[in-house]
């Protein structure tokens, strides 16, 4: 390897460092934005869908619009009637029916969470982050450990792999915040040079993973 070629793989790692720094602020700024939202009373739509999909698992048959504002108000919740329809409507992961007379009920075949990045390609993916939560929905429910991301990584983007496997520091630091933000569970603690052992919980993509 030359010493150009050594200055380009320093670059490059650097590069993901900021990135990886870039990322976790902005996850960071989601986080204190949802608690604004739900301390405000305003919700977003992501927090009104959830609430209404506990809503009516809860009641275990459709309920009428009416009855699901006056629950989402005792949890906190007061979004208009016109708003609250838009949403169900437009959930992106279609886990609402609506029936006649603004009936709605639970969807019984949702489309999973993956499905939001089934079509997605490590090598088309700008930031960390994203890249490594495509592979870890490859990875599916099994325990897993850094190397495992870095080589589901490097079989969709072999350039990035490599800059990986000479920066893995960059990947420790991204699964420590996602484990932060709920998305992983250590399953073992990693000693000495042994590394964690880790398991999906909830990708959220913004993300419902840690490393050592």
């Amino acid at each position: 390897m030359t010493e150009l070629e050594t200055a380009i793989i320093k670059k490059e790692a650097q590069i993901l460092s900021l990135q990886s720094q870039i990322e976790s602020l902005m996850d960071e700024v989601e986080a204190l934005k949802r608690a604004k939202a739900i301390l405000s009373d305003k919700p977003n739509k992501s927090t009104m869908g959830d609430a209404v999909r506990d809503i009516l698992q809860e009641a275990g048959t459709p309920l009428h619009t009416d009855i699901i504002l006056k629950s989402l108000n005792t949890r906190g919740l007061s979004p208009s009637k016109k708003t609250m329809i838009s949403v169900l409507r437009k959930d992106k992961r279609n886990r609402f029916v609506e029936n006649a007379n603004h009936v709605f009920a639970l969807n019984p075949n949702p489309k999973p969470a993956t499905i939001l990045y089934a079509t997605q390609k490590i090598k088309k993916v700008r930031g960390l982050a994203a890249a490594m939560r495509i592979a870890i929905r490859a990875i599916g429910d099994k325990e897993f450990k850094i190397g495992d991301v870095i080589e589901q990584i490097a079989s969709q983007n072999p350039s990035l792999g490599e800059q990986l496997k000479a920066n893995s520091g960059s990947v420790s630091a991204t699964l420590k915040r996602m484990e932060t933000f709920g998305e992983l569970e250590i399953i073992k603690v990693g000693k000495g040079p042994q590394p964690n052992v880790y398991k999906a919980v909830s990708l959220s993509g913004s993300f419902s993973v840690k490393a050592g």
